[in-house]
């Protein structure tokens, strides 16, 4: 009877940490292999570029040092702090031999990170969305939850107010702070908890992402 309990017991724990990792937020690999971009609840992005590099015409090396000069013209012309608005973390070739190379950028703010890259990206609450330019109205995007029936959310957006939201206009793979409640009608929910947005094209920009809270 003892043995029967504990498996009852086990069982019971297992199910209730699979329906809490599934309900959690999307936990970032160990090993980025894909481009992402992964925001944290200061509004902070750290974006992973992964993509094939040809050594034949350049090197690793010399692929940084472009970077880092990218990166210091960048924080020369926009510095007002003693933090750099942009730090370059990382560039390396990754595991494997299809020449595949991860390079790794740290913004301060999504204002940051639009102004670096030039797209627009927006991350704050419906609200500052709203004041930012934002309006879902007018934005032609269907919003479906993200809890696996597709239902369409309502376009009163009233009780979204002070939830937060991503927005963003290419394909990538997002890791948002929070779990994800409502995502536009052609990004996809992985099984990690993070977006795909990879099969959104241009004409259905801007992505939009709002998360629970």
């Amino acid at each position: 009877m003892a043995g029967l309990h504990n498996r009852k017991v086990m069982v019971c724990f297992m199910v209730c940490a699979l329906l809490l990792a599934g309900c959690g937020v999307a936990k970032v690999p160990e090993t980025v292999e894909v481009t992402s971009l992964v925001i944290d609840k200061e509004g902070a992005v750290t974006s992973h570029i992964v993509g094939v590099f040809d050594r034949q015409f350049h090197s690793v090396d010399k692929l940084k040092k472009m970077a880092q000069e990218e990166v210091a013209a960048y924080n020369t012309a926009n510095q007002t702090g003693n933090v750099s608005p942009v730090t370059l973390e990382r560039v390396e070739s990754l595991a494997g031999n299809d020449g595949s190379v991860i390079v790794t950028y740290l913004f301060d703010g999504a204002q940051t990170y639009e102004k670096y890259n030039g797209n627009s990206f927006f991350y704050g609450t419906v609200e500052e969305a709203g004041q930012d330019g934002y309006h879902f109205d007018k934005m032609n995007q269907v919003l479906y939850d993200t809890k696996g029936d597709k239902s369409i959310v309502s376009a009163d957006i009233s009780s979204m107010m002070k939830k937060h939201v991503i927005i963003l206009s290419e394909q990538t793979r997002v890791y948002a702070p929070y779990k994800v409640a409502y995502i536009s009608e052609s990004a996809k929910t992985l099984e990690d908890g993070s977006i795909d947005t990879t099969g959104v094209s241009e004409e259905e920009y801007p992505v939009i992402i709002v998360l629970d809270k």
